[in-house]
């Protein structure tokens, strides 16, 4: 790009632009889609293990410690199973489902309540985020009668009948961790 600079005004002959903000528009514009659609392929060139690599910064974010405060801030009813609930799906938080899905309780896609997953990913439910997985889980809640369950037994047999997992001892280790989760969610009186 060739142009002359005078004290008062910075003529482009290459464009024949001669307004200096139209231009630098013109420009922001091009090298933001150049850079999308770069980025866009870098991303979809990246080998397995670098795929991985992303996904563990990703994760990185995660914290056990903000999925409670989520689980507080939403009103998640009986949160302390909830949260044994997802350290048992994700195998403490390791899992592909929970890696590449954003999935932390294991579910399925939604086929007749409200929902936030965007479709099905490796057999189950994939998420935006995994605040999308909570707020999914708080609609399921909602949507099964789970948010109105008063005792910890009750949230269990509901477990049962629903047939929340396959395997026969779910309730029985939901309920052993949730124990030793049940003092992250008492509230302090001040």
């Amino acid at each position: 790009m060739f142009y002359t600079y005078n004290k008062k005004q910075l003529q482009f002959y290459k464009f024949g632009f001669k307004n200096y903000t139209y231009f630098t528009l013109c420009l922001s514009a091009i090298i933001a889609i150049s850079y999308s659609v770069g980025r866009f392929n870098q991303v979809n060139h990246l080998n397995p293990y670098e795929r991985e690599f992303i996904i563990y910064l990703d994760q990185k974010y995660f914290s056990e410690e903000q999925l409670i405060n989520l689980l507080k801030a939403k009103n998640v009813n009986k949160p302390h199973i909830v949260l044994a609930q997802a350290i048992l799906e994700t195998q403490n938080f390791t899992s592909p489902i929970f890696k590449h899905n954003n999935n932390l309780f294991g579910m399925k896609k939604a086929q007749s309540r409200p929902t936030t997953n965007l479709g099905i990913k490796r057999g189950h439910a994939y998420y935006k985020n995994w605040e999308s997985s909570v707020e999914d889980y708080a609609y399921y809640q909602a949507y099964f009668g789970f948010a109105k369950v008063n005792s910890d037994e009750a949230y269990y047999n509901l477990l049962n009948q629903k047939g929340y997992a396959q395997d026969p001892n779910y309730v029985l280790k939901v309920r052993s961790l949730a124990n030793k989760y049940r003092s992250k969610f008492k509230k302090s009186k001040l």
